[in-house]
């Protein structure tokens, strides 16, 4: 049996099982609730692994609104899997899932500097109907191409005769998120 602490949060135990596949017994207790988290891993505990630069991230979330609607959510479906420190999420939630290991959840508030920005009021513009796709509604997120390719995908907000007012922030900009986080995967 191998028991430590990892990053003086967790105390992590390994107890070898004696099973055809030789699996590993993988135990976590957090210091701070006492809350134990178990796995089983075939040749080491994953638990010891923690969040940390170069590290691929596998996560579970739900974003929540103000009102605790919900937003967004992978919950029972395929995780969010990233390169920590590449930032390929949104700050908010890097800095959340830092020093994490798996199988440990956090409830984090993320403003919006730290998330999608501010909402930019200069980012809404009005656009002549003949540059955009027929029958266009309000509340529709089109998909459109910069002059020099890169994708955007702004939101219609009102259809006039001749023209279309859209917003170009994205949808959660100057938004505060309510983000539940459970780490499911690191290597």
């Amino acid at each position: 049996m191998y028991s430590g602490a990892v990053n003086g949060r967790m105390k992590v135990s390994q107890i070898l099982t004696v099973t055809p596949n030789l699996l590993w017994r993988c135990q976590a207790i957090q210091w701070e609730t006492g809350s134990t988290y178990t796995t089983w891993a075939k040749g080491g505990c994953a638990m010891a692994a923690t969040a940390m630069k170069g590290k691929l991230v596998a996560l579970e979330y739900s974003f929540r609104s103000k009102d605790s609607q919900l937003v967004n959510s992978n919950v029972g479906k395929s995780p969010l899997t990233y390169t920590h420190g590449a930032n390929q999420v949104i700050p908010g939630v890097e800095s959340a899932v830092e020093g994490m290991m798996v199988g440990e959840t956090k409830h984090v508030v993320v403003h919006p500097v730290d998330a999608f920005g501010p909402h930019d009021p200069n980012a809404v513009q009005e656009v002549h109907k003949h540059k955009l796709p027929e029958d266009i509604t309000v509340g529709t997120r089109l998909r459109l191409q910069d002059t020099s390719g890169q994708d955007l995908r702004p939101t219609v907000l009102q259809v006039k005769d001749h023209t279309a007012l859209l917003d170009f922030n994205h949808p959660l900009a100057g938004k505060t998120l309510f983000i539940d986080l459970n780490v499911v995967g690191i290597e």
